[in-house]
C-alpha cells in the first residue's frame, strides 16, 4: 500500500490526473484542500476517488509572503493525521503539492533503497527567507545547503513504518512563516535528530529541483507570473 497526501489550492486539474496515473496502484490518496471555491468536473473526480478535505482558503487572513507556508504545513498536517486514521498500514507514504503531477507511480518509488527511511528534494544554493528576514525589505539570506535540513514540499517520500510509528509529518510548526522548507525539515529533525543526514537521501543534485523528473513533473503550471491558471 501507498500512502500519498496532496495539498492543493486550485489545480484540480493536475490533482485529478495524478489520483487516475495511480489507479493501477494499490493507494490511499488524501487531498487536502484549500477551497478556492471552484466547482468543477475535475473537483467531483477527485471526491470520488480519494479521501476528501476541504479547509479554508487563507488568502483573506495572510499576507502574499505567509500563505503558502501557513497552508503547506497546516494542510500536510491534517493530510497525514487522516492517513494514518484511515489507512492502517502503508509500505510507502508520498508527500505532494497540487502542481506536481505523478505521471508514473512505480518510476516515483524505484528510488527506494535500503538504508534510508526518506527521499527529498532541496534547491541547493537557492537563497530562502529566514523567519528573521522581512520580505520586501531583505533579501532573503537562508540559503540552501548540505548543512540545514529543509526540504521541498513539492515532493517528498518515506519509509511508511517510519512515518506511522512516528506520526511523521503531523505536527508540522510554521516557525518559519515565509519558508515552508524550513518547518518541514523540522519536523523531520523532531524524530531523527543527528541522523538526518545518514538516513534522508537528497535525490537530485542540481540546483534547478524543479527539473527532477522521475516519475513526477513539478510546477506543471508555472512558477509566478509564469504560472497557468
Amino acid at each position: 500500500m501507498i500512502g500519498i497526501v496532496i495539498t492543493m489550492y486550485d489545480e484540480s486539474d493536475v490533482v485529478a490526473q495524478s489520483i487516475m496515473n495511480c489507479s493501477t496502484h494499490n493507494t490511499t490518496i488524501v487531498v487536502v484542500h484549500s477551497d478556492n471555491l471552484v466547482k468543477d468536473g475535475n473537483l467531483e473526480y477527485i471526491k470520488e476517488n480519494s479521501i476528501y478535505v476541504s479547509v479554508s482558503n487563507l488568502g483573506k487572513e495572510l499576507n502574499v509572503h505567509e500563505i503558502a507556508s501557513a497552508a503547506i504545513c497546516r494542510n500536510y498536517n491534517i493530510g497525514f493525521n487522516k492517513l494514518y486514521d484511515e489507512c492502517d498500514n502503508c509500505d510507502i507514504i508520498i508527500g505532494i503539492n497540487g502542481d506536481t503531477l505523478i505521471k508514473d507511480l512505480d518510476k516515483v518509488i524505484n528510488i527506494v533503497s535500503s538504508g534510508y527511511l526518506g527521499y527529498v528534494l532541496q534547491a541547493k544554493g537557492q537563497p530562502f527567507y529566514d523567519k528573521n528576514d522581512r520580505p520586501g525589505i531583505d533579501a532573503p539570506s537562508r540559503i540552501q545547503t548540505d548543512d540545514i535540513a529543509d526540504i521541498m514540499p513539492q515532493f517528498f517520500m518515506f519509509n511508511g513504518k517510519f512515518a506511522y510509528e512516528n506520526k511523521l509529518f503531523t505536527k508540522i510548526v510554521n516557525g518559519n512563516k515565509y519558508t515552508s522548507e524550513e518547518n518541514l525539515g523540522n519536523e523531520i529533525l523532531r524524530v531523527l535528530g543527528s541522523q538526518f543526514k545518514e538516513k534522508i537521501k537528497r535525490i537530485h543534485e542540481n540546483p534547478n529541483v524543479y527539473n527532477y523528473h522521475e516519475g513526477i513533473d513539478m510546477q506543471v503550471k508555472g512558477l509566478g507570473h509564469t504560472r497557468n491558471k
